[in-house]
């Protein structure tokens, strides 16, 4: 079985995948691969399910079963970030993240804003892909790592992308009532990490014009203590 290392700022989950999934895993998640040499933190495995093109999935103690590909390749990389920094010290937002230059827009908002349809816009524009639902605080102040993986969209809600040719041309595959599309590799940026220039909170109204309102520092950090996933302090020694 082919293995492949995918890598999260510093953690990484080795994969054995079966062959008939092992493109899928190399194409869909291209950005955050290194050598399989590397050693792993954590294990995982991909295996051809009972039922045709469907597969189980093992994540260390984890498993699911009867998966399509696309809920496979989603499931993984729904599992590893926060599989990856359980009980770690970290600070994990559910959260985007777009670079411009040395500089990083971090974007926040609930299941059903338009967070990964802003992050699809704003890649059309230019900016380099850091995440678009997992992001950690390193250690240096004020330094945000993503994990790269396939953008999320709902699939009964993609008319948007046509006006998007950068981002409506990369490859998809159905996870259930979701559409994943493939990063590319010139979407990615320079750095894996990037400083926090801008934070935007996003809020989806139907037939609304497309428009930026300042917020408060206070809303700020409100909206942000909500796009909180969790937070982990080290133990006392």
């Amino acid at each position: 079985m082919p293995t492949f290392v995918i890598v999260f700022h510093e953690k990484s989950v080795a994969v054995n995948v079966a062959e008939s999934i092992a493109a899928d895993v190399a194409n869909f998640f291209q950005l955050a691969l290194r050598p399989a040499t590397e050693p792993a933190q954590h294990r995982a495995t991909i295996v051809e399910g009972q039922s045709p093109d469907r597969y189980t999935l093992t994540y260390e103690k984890l498993r699911w079963t009867e998966l399509s590909r696309g809920e496979t390749l989603a499931r993984l990389g729904a599992t590893f970030p926060r599989e990856a920094y359980e009980g770690r010290a970290a600070v994990m937002l559910q959260a985007g993240l777009v670079g411009w230059g040395e500089n990083a827009a971090l974007i926040v908002g609930g299941n059903g804003s338009g967070k990964t349809s802003l992050i699809a816009w704003m890649i059309e524009q230019g900016f380099a892909y850091f995440a678009d639902e997992n992001v950690v605080l390193t250690p240096t102040v004020g330094l945000l790592a993503g994990f790269p993986e396939p953008l999320s969209f709902d699939a009964g809600k993609i008319d948007h992308l046509a006006d998007l040719p950068t981002v409506r041309n990369a490859a998809s595959l159905r996870a259930g009532k979701r559409l994943l599309l493939r990063p590319e590799r010139t979407w990615l940026a320079v750095e894996p990490k990037a400083q926090v220039g801008l934070i935007l909170s996003v809020r989806y109204q139907p037939d609304a014009e497309f428009k930026f309102e300042p917020v408060s520092p206070q809303a700020a950090v409100i909206r942000l203590a909500e796009s909180t996933q969790y937070v982990t302090l080290p133990s006392d020694p």
